[in-house]
């Protein structure tokens, strides 16, 4: 929130936007809990940030003041990350550093607008919402667009292992949706899952794992994909413009929330989504990136062999439309590798390009 916002003051027992009257009730504005804010009973969800300054350092540190109400803190500039503590009302408190996280819609405009801005306390890793606070980080934007190419280049040397290497496993996994603030690939994951969702979901499955193969002892190999841990019914978008080549509910008749989709782009890579409880595209039908292509599921359909609900995000190379999965299937880290692209690595070229 900026010093020029207006400030929320109390009227006639209701909580409103001092320059207009707008009534706002106050259990709907908990905007670092909530996906969404309501200005007159009419939702408006909640944007997501870009990823821009990872992390920047404040000397002297700012201040920032707390309005009429508590305020949240949280482990990390998003809307996922745990909560903390709170903040008094009415107070002062001082800031040494801001990153861009998740957007939060800040209520002090008319319209509401999203400030993808999040202060960190001084001397401690606790972070509040720039949006529900009055108060401006130096030299700081509340919004951001990467260039065109310019999305994280200090990854540009990075090695296919060294990629690989940050999601192939449990711990990595860990470290990529625990430690967004200050992991490039976490918010480069982040980017990818609010691309795909609208939201943030953790990864739950590695990408050519071994941690996988133990797992399932074997029977899927070592897992050509990420997953993702989602409740079932959650909207899925197309990553880019293509065509539908596979479109299949329940492939092999034990579930009807077993559904895969594949969709090809321009350059012959294959976008692959499996475990969806439905499918809202068919055969040989053009997309467009951004579209809603179907809703996760789970595999097995709940049953006593089933995973806990996920989707299956896969990236396979040209000539391969059911991925590491296509008759013979891979059986090796080579194979895997020789069929699909790093999934996060493949989201991170489509940002550059």
């Amino acid at each position: 929130m900026t010093t020029t916002k207006s400030i929320l003051v109390a009227m006639a027992g209701c909580v409103c936007l001092s320059s207009t009257g707008l009534p706002l009730n106050a259990a709907q504005i908990d905007r670092t809990t909530n996906q969404t804010l309501k200005v007159n009973t009419q939702p408006q969800l909640i944007a997501q940030g870009n990823s821009c300054i990872n992390f920047a350092s404040v000397t002297p540190a700012f201040t920032a003041t707390t309005g009429r109400g508590t305020v949240n803190v949280r482990s990390g500039p998003s809307l996922s990350a745990s909560i903390v503590r709170t903040l008094a009302p009415n107070q002062i408190f001082r800031f040494d550093g801001w990153a861009h996280g998740d957007s939060v819609m800040d209520a002090g405009f008319n319209p509401p607008r999203p400030d993808a801005r999040w202060y960190k306390l001084a001397g401690q890793n606790q972070w509040v919402a720039s949006a529900v606070v009055i108060g401006n980080a130096p030299n700081s934007t509340p919004t951001c667009t990467p260039s065109r190419g310019g999305y994280f280049n200090n990854l540009a040397s990075w090695s296919d292992t060294q990629w690989e290497n940050a999601i192939n496993s449990a711990s990595a996994l860990n470290s990529v949706n625990n430690n967004p603030p200050t992991s490039d690939i976490g918010r480069i994951y982040r980017d990818l899952s609010n691309d795909l969702f609208g939201r943030y979901f953790p990864m739950t499955g590695a990408y050519v794992s071994d941690d996988y193969f133990r797992a399932t002892g074997g029977r899927f190999g070592f897992h050509g994909a990420i997953d993702i841990g989602t409740p079932v019914g959650i909207e899925v978008k197309s990553m880019v413009d293509g065509t539908v080549v596979v479109s299949q509910r329940n492939p092999n008749g034990s579930s009807n929330q077993d559904g895969i989709l594949t969709i090809r782009a321009a350059d012959g890579s294959n976008y692959i989504y499996m475990h969806l409880s439905e499918i809202r595209v068919t055969q040989n039908q053009q997309v467009r990136k951004g579209m809603v292509v179907g809703k996760t599921g789970a595999m097995g359909g709940g049953n006593r062999n089933a995973f806990a609900p996920h989707l299956h995000y896969e990236v396979a190379r040209p000539g391969f439309q059911l991925g590491a999965l296509t008759t013979p299937a891979a059986r090796t880290k080579d194979q895997f590798r020789q069929r699909t692209f790093n999934p996060l690595k493949n989201y991170w070229e489509l940002r550059r390009r």
